[in-house]
């Protein structure tokens, strides 16, 4: 599965504060400039020589937080952003970041402290509400889940990953009608939305519609070719549609892209096993079980295939195993007490069916109290499909990323600077925006070009306070005057003149973005 890496749009900081003999400012910028490169390793040594001068500084924990979440170190990020928000409580974006990497390592009511105490410091960020319903979700709370994406789509309309989520949170309701509905507006606003696409297939193989479904699994595939999961599912349904040869095709596909995926392994197998092609069938699942061990449906499943070969010591030793991992395994016991009578062992067959005989009636009497391997109704030899695959699938090299939407920051600088998608798709009079704020000197930019120096920077909010009693625009003056300060860390007095600026009009756009950003 590619990975896509999360670079975080650095702030320039144009402080030029030494200790010692060291310029912390330096090894700022070129760390900076490192997690810009993706030199992430780089990056951490650059902020490691920061720490130990100056280890009271938020900003170095922070972006070596960063970093050490792009090379999926998880337990170290978060230990940096508990060290960034230590020493500076108010830092909406390691709130942000660590609440992303508690998602990593599956702390999701953690991750929502996180994002709710980063929608007290900005509650105007759609971003924060997305990914707090994705938490809710992963915690079964599939209703507050949906007033979260339903606050972010009140901030924007055209806010692709609220419909998706929401989308996710109706079908998990089982109102798959609207969560159809939701995808299609996620799609309106993206139409390469390529988890939209497989999620829309995923419903139209559950109605049975396999053709529909394949339609959406050709697209996953076009957009890209390397998606496993693509595959696999395109391979469920062709196998439904009774297209063997070409369910096996794309199983094979998947295998080849991603050689350890057990669910492609698995049903690989079952499939082979059915055209009658046992020994290839084995030798999938003997793969299934080097990677996991522990999996029980392929004890049982090798075990049944060998029984059908007539290798009772292999379906014996198979049965046993998946006994021994669940010793409540109705069927097990069953298709072992077969294996024992053919091997005339008499009182182990009887053994067996009696346990098995037991564990049916405790079933019938205590439904809800047996897990479904003890409930002989399922059927444990078809195919596993994602929404099944929870209590079968797990692959140990799999890392759930929540990847956040990028956000933009005011800088000082030349007026030819590129603007960004996020904030067109937010809001769309941007064209008005940056129109205005050109005209300013301000842009709204993503990427490391000028360092400008602090005396300029003092001259122009020294030019802006003489200017600030004949201006006719005192609102412009203010925002100005806020980012430049902000710039030099005068945090304070930047929040001083925006504050002053919403006095003077409290609906504007840009006065709110810019506090949001310094807060």
């Amino acid at each position: 599965m590619k990975r896509t890496t999360l670079l975080f749009l650095l702030f320039i900081s144009l402080s030029l504060s030494l200790s010692a003999q060291l310029n912390i400012n330096y090894y700022l910028n070129r760390g900076r400039a490192q997690l810009y490169a993706e030199k992430f390793n780089d990056a951490i040594e650059s902020f490691n020589i920061v720490i130990k001068v100056k280890p009271e500084l938020s900003e170095p924990y922070f972006m070596r937080g960063i970093a050490k979440y792009n090379l999926m170190d998880y337990m170290g990020a978060e230990q940096d952003y508990n060290k960034a928000i230590e020493y500076k409580p108010n830092h909406t974006d390691a709130l942000r970041y660590r609440g992303y990497t508690r998602i990593n390592l599956k702390k999701h009511y953690l991750a929502i402290n996180d994002f709710n105490d980063a929608i007290k410091l900005n509650a105007i960020e759609p971003d924060f509400y997305v990914t707090r319903g994705f938490c809710k979700i992963k915690i079964n709370q599939y209703n507050q889940a949906i007033s979260d994406f339903n606050k972010s789509l009140e901030i924007t309309k055209k806010n692709k990953r609220a419909y998706f989520y929401r989308g996710l949170a109706n079908n998990m309701l089982e109102d798959t009608l609207g969560a159809l509905a939701d995808y299609e507006k996620a799609l309106d606003i993206d139409p390469d939305y390529i988890d939209v696409y497989m999620n829309i297939g995923i419903l139209y193989s559950e109605w049975h519609k396999f053709d529909t479904a394949i339609i959406n699994y050709n697209k996953v595939i076009e957009l890209d070719p390397l998606n496993a999961s693509g595959y696999i599912n395109r391979s469920l349904a062709n196998y439904h549609l009774k297209k063997t040869e070409v369910s096996i095709l794309d199983l094979d596909t998947a295998i080849h892209i991603e050689p350890d995926n057990s669910m492609a392994l698995f049903n690989r197998a079952l499939i082979k096993n059915e055209e009658g092609k046992s020994e290839e069938a084995i030798k999938d699942l003997d793969k299934v079980i080097e990677l996991n061990p522990q999996n029980i449906l392929t004890y049982f499943n090798r075990g049944s295939i060998k029984l059908q070969i007539n290798d009772l010591q292999g379906a014996f030793i198979d049965f046993s195993h998946a006994i021994e991992i669940y010793p409540d395994f109705a069927k097990a016991y069953i298709n072992r007490s077969i294996v024992r009578h053919k091997l005339n062992d008499a009182q182990g067959a009887f053994t067996d069916r009696e346990k098995a005989d037991q564990i049916i009636e405790n079933v019938k009497q205590n439904q809800d109290s047996y897990a479904s391997y003890a409930d002989t109704a399922a059927n444990f030899q078809s195919l596993i499909t994602l929404k099944s695959s929870s209590r079968f699938y797990n692959n140990p090299k799999f890392n759930e990323r929540i990847v956040p939407e990028n956000n933009f920051k005011l800088l000082y600088g030349e007026n030819n600077s590129k603007y960004f998608n996020r904030l067109s798709v937010l809001f769309e009079n941007i064209e008005n925006i940056k129109g205005e704020y050109s005209e300013l000197g301000l842009i709204i930019e993503n990427k490391i070009e000028n360092v400008f120096e602090t005396n300029l920077i003092s001259n122009e909010i020294e030019r802006l306070n003489v200017e600030y009693n004949n201006t006719s625009n005192k609102v412009k003056n203010l925002i100005q005057s806020s980012v430049y300060k902000s710039l030099i860390k005068n945090y304070n007095g930047a929040l001083s003149d925006l504050d002053l600026a919403l006095k003077t009009d409290p609906g504007n756009f840009m006065v709110y973005y810019c506090r949001a950003n310094i807060i």
